[in-house]
């Protein structure tokens, strides 16, 4: 009990201090506010790296066929631009394969429709060095320099593709994903390229791995949106069977045919690309892994264009395992061509364009008509949102007429049944809902006019994606009203079902009627008779999300925030922040359950699958404005910030000639009330002395509640004091490999000195022609320059070294230098033994007794691994590690010993031991 009223006081606090900052929220009155604008900002020109990570299968020194998508924001590359993109390894151009695979479409405006590119497929060969699970950068950089190193064709991406063995999938699933994936980093992803719709990248207190759940369960409250973005990464985990290795079989996610007749629940609502939208969020490769791996099974488990009959192409045979009995929309609503635009977009494969067809097969022969009417047999909002999502992908993918036609035709049939459908609804409604009878719902009172408002959250979905390739006026006001009837639809009350809350929270009907009170069959709410019987409380956070697209709509047609609706996704997000704790077992640890429980499976896709922009809309439009650390502009009075200024980007660099000694940064904040710090100094400006060099000037804005911050930073560059007369000196390099112990093993100092002479600015070392070091030096000609470079871990071979020095005159390299390392690997063991009674008890002792050391000690008998040590690693002193062998039967054993290390492993001769 005494568990329960401190939950209750700590969120009566909560509300009492939000209702005293914003009076005006809770009152229902107006606040002021704006919104961004829908799509990204155009970036003609810039970069960014990208993370190539070898699968299993790949070793160090492979050479692969890498194939994977860039998307940029609309406007960004000019299709004639593609010359533009460049792929640079260490700042030096490689041959790549660069083609628009996709532009960005547009249905009424012939002059963005195709006029610049959305994904741009580069392939490329690369040569790794490292294997998994580390990864390798390379940097697209496009609108500055052409391409001068082209690939003329295209190989086929699965050529470079292999079988799924272990992990989510094996190999009887047939599941295969690319031997390499390239990984983007979040905040680029996040600017809702693929989706269509802008986001924010989780936070980065929100790690790419799963959390502690004793931890997660004991933080009642995370800061701002931070407890979604937990929970989405952590029930991740769940979905993929990675939660606790304890759990059992009953208890495992079970997705895959022949598990258990199920299985086809753990795919409704899209399980492939909510584990895509978790990767456009956290830019983790596990993330985009399993969702490549999703889609492909996914796929394989859909009627090919041969079935017969034609009506099954494209249904998801878990779902329907007869073809000829296909259960109309409740078939087709398990077809989706989201993750089949995704996995094409990132990683190339032409493979699944043959699937978007079959998918809108299934939900234009199957879904029935979206234009709803009173004679009609069923309609319900989930079946036509899925088909108009379906159409809106195949169009963004292909630009087919008939996808467009049928894109046109669907979000019609939407707003005119919003309007009422010429006069069949009736006139005294909640305005904005897509109002059917319950007999078409099958469920809730037959004769009733009803809407779901979970429901229409997938039709708000569905039609902000068709505002996408539309930006119709038309579109935006029919989310905004529908956000209308949705809010009318949730109410506050104690009787949800988080029994461990005994508090009142806001959540949505389960159906609602017309006149906006619950329906009296399937209300889904609960009462003093049932307390714990408001299972709507589970749809708070797609709702909230519907609403701040009504929300954000409404601003962007210049209408005034509206109160009471950000009041209700202020509290519906609370209910579901009640509910993340609600889900948490911590205990289950050490148990059969999961800890991170997801019920029903199909949760986790109706949550966060159209959940992506929460954090982007919540922000902007206030909803937790007193948690909320955010700048409105940044500036300097030195010059223009790279990038152009962004809330949601926190690190620019500027660069300033050397008579440049001060620069006032001057800054404001998003929220009223916020505060700011600039470099030490409180306030919205400051000037700032800029030495010699990179300074870096934090900018760190608090949040009015005090419970966020945010650190934005700029590096600002001041040039050096040209004293050069000339091009640099000569450089002379030198290295100490074996200088210290003897040992030549791969750890080493490369130095560079410049004895006298003109001063280079900046510094480039070459390992065997590559490029591992660039530096910016100070000019203090005449006097000499150094400069040491620290090499470790090279395993046994030669390199050669060559350097340059730069400034504005010019160029002047170094005389090339060889390091050869031979003693990388660990030093030669030496085996011994003391069975001398030959009883079958006995010592085997390892000595190695100079040279390198190993990490890793392993003892095989008769050819089979029996011991592992880690051992400390103390060059060139000497090691050993004893094995204790007992109860041994008389015969002949054969020892042998390996010391290893990261260069390899060096093994020791046999020793036999008899035993009588």
């Amino acid at each position: 009990m005494q568990f329960l009223s401190r939950k209750w006081l700590s969120l009566v606090l909560v509300l009492a201090m939000l209702s005293s900052l914003f009076p005006a929220l809770v009152s229902g009155e107006t606040a002021s506010g704006g919104v961004q604008p829908f799509f990204a900002p155009a970036t003609t020109s810039g970069s960014v790296d990208v993370a190539l990570y070898p699968m299993e299968n790949v070793n160090a020194g492979d050479t692969k066929l890498v194939t994977f998508g860039v998307p940029f924001p609309r406007g960004s590359v000019a299709p004639a631009d593609i010359a533009k993109i460049r792929v640079l390894k260490g700042g030096v151009e490689i041959p790549a394969y660069v083609e628009m695979q996709t532009p960005w479409r547009h249905l009424t405006n012939a002059t963005l429709d195709g006029a610049s590119v959305r994904i741009a497929r580069i392939q490329i060969q690369y040569t790794f060095t490292a294997a998994y699970p580390n990864a390798e950068t390379i940097t697209v950089e496009w609108g500055t320099t052409s391409r001068t190193k082209t690939i003329p064709t295209l190989a086929d991406p699965r050529s470079a593709w292999h079988q799924v063995t272990s992990g989510t999938f094996v190999a009887a699933d047939n599941v295969w994903e690319p031997d390499v994936y390239a990984v983007l980093p979040k905040a680029f992803l996040a600017q809702g390229v693929l989706k269509g719709t802008r986001m924010t990248p989780l936070d980065d207190s929100v790690s790419e791995t799963r959390s502690d759940p004793a931890v997660m369960d004991a933080t009642e409250h995370w800061p701002g949106f931070t407890e979604m973005e937990h929970a989405f990464k952590n029930n991740f985990y769940t979905m993929i069977n990675e939660d606790n290795p304890n759990v059992s079989a009953a208890n495992r996610t079970r997705y895959k045919l022949g598990e258990v007749s199920t299985a086809y629940d753990t795919w409704l609502y899209d399980r492939s690309s909510t584990m895509f939208t978790l990767y456009m969020r956290n830019g983790s490769l596990k993330a985009l892994r399993e969702a490549v791996r999703s889609t492909d099974y996914y796929k394989s488990q859909l009627y090919r264009g041969d079935t017969v009959p034609v009506e099954a192409v494209g249904l998801f045979k878990l779902k329907t395992p007869d073809p000829n009995n296909r259960g109309g929309g409740n078939g087709s609503m398990y077809s989706y061509n989201e993750p089949l635009a995704y996995s094409y977009w990132l990683t190339g494969d032409n493979n699944v364009l043959e699937y978007i067809p079959w998918v809108v097969n299934a939900h234009e022969k199957n879904a029935g008509t979206n234009r709803w009417s009173p004679s009609l047999n069923g309609w319900t909002e989930r079946h036509t949102a899925f088909r108009l999502l379906a159409n809106v992908i195949a169009y963004e993918v292909t630009g087919d007429s008939a996808y467009k036609t049928n894109v046109q035709t669907q979000t019609g049939d939407y707003i005119w049944h919003q309007n009422g459908a010429d006069g069949a609804i009736p006139v005294e409604r909640v305005d904005g809902g897509l109002y059917h009878l319950g007999s078409q719902h099958f469920e809730g009172v037959a004769t009733d006019f009803i809407a779901s408002p979970w429901m229409s959250v997938l039709s708000a979905d569905a039609m902000v994606r068709a505002y996408a390739v539309t930006e119709s006026t038309d579109i935006a006001n029919f989310v905004k009203r529908l956000g209308n009837f949705i809010v009318s639809a949730t109410d506050v009350d104690p009787y949800h079902q988080y029994d461990l809350y005994p508090g009142p929270l806001r959540y949505p009907d389960y159906l609602s009627k017309i006149d906006g009170t619950p329906d009296a069959e399937v209300g889904g709410r609960g009462s003093a008779s049932n307390p714990f019987g408001g299972t709507g409380i589970e749809h708070n956070l797609e709702v909230a999300m519907a609403l701040l697209w009504s929300e954000y709509f409404n601003q962007q047609q210049g209408g005034a925030p509206n109160g009471t609706m950000l009041q209700a996704i202020r509290e519906l997000y609370e209910g579901y922040d009640n509910g993340v704790n609600f889900w948490i077992r911590p205990q289950a640890s050490n148990s059969v359950n999961t800890s991170f429980r997801v019920n029903p499976l199909r949760k986790w896709a109706w949550e966060h699958r159209v959940s992506g922009s929460f954090g982007w809309l919540g922000e902007q439009l206030s909803v937790l404005s007193a948690g909320v650390a955010d700048l409105s502009s940044l500036t300097t009075s030195s010059g223009m910030l790279s990038p152009a200024f962004d809330p949601y980007k926190l690190q620019y660099s500027q660069s300033v000639a050397n008579g440049v000694s001060t620069t006032t940064v001057t800054a404001s904040v998003y929220t009223p009330g916020a505060s700011v710090t600039i470099g030490g100094q409180p306030g919205s400006s400051a000037t700032i002395p800029l030495s010699v060099g990179t300074n870096v000037i934090p900018v760190v804005v608090t949040s009015p509640n005090g419970n966020a911050s945010k650190t934005y930073t700029i590096a600002v560059t001041r040039a050096e004091l040209i004293l050069a007369t000339g091009a640099p000196g000569t450089p002379v390099l030198s290295h100490n490999n074996g200088h210290n112990n003897g040992l030549k093993d791969g750890s080493y100092t490369v130095t560079m000195n410049l004895w006298w002479g003109n001063n280079a600015t900046a510094y480039k070392l070459y390992e065997n022609g590559v490029l591992i070091e660039t530096k910016a030096l100070r000019d203090l000609s005449p006097g000499g320059q150094q400069v040491q470079t620290s090499i470790s871990g090279k395993p046994n071979g030669t390199y050669v070294y060559s350097c340059q020095l730069i400034n504005s005159f010019g160029v002047t390299s170094c005389s090339p230098l060889t390091v050869t390392v031979s003693n990388a690997t660990p030093g030669t063991p030496v085996l011994s033994h003391d069975n001398w009674d030959r009883n079958g008890e006995y010592n085997v002792t390892m000595n190695m007794w100079w040279g390198t050391n190993g990490t890793t000690y392993r003892l095989y008998e008769n050819g089979v691994l029996i011991d592992t040590k880690p051992l400390s690693a103390n060059s060139p002193n000497a090691q050993s590690a004893v094995t204790r062998i007992t109860g041994k039967a008389p015969g002949t054993y054969v020892y042998r010993a390996e010391l290893a290390n990261t260069a390899g492993f060096t093994a020791s001769s046999t020793i036999t031991v008899s035993v009588q």
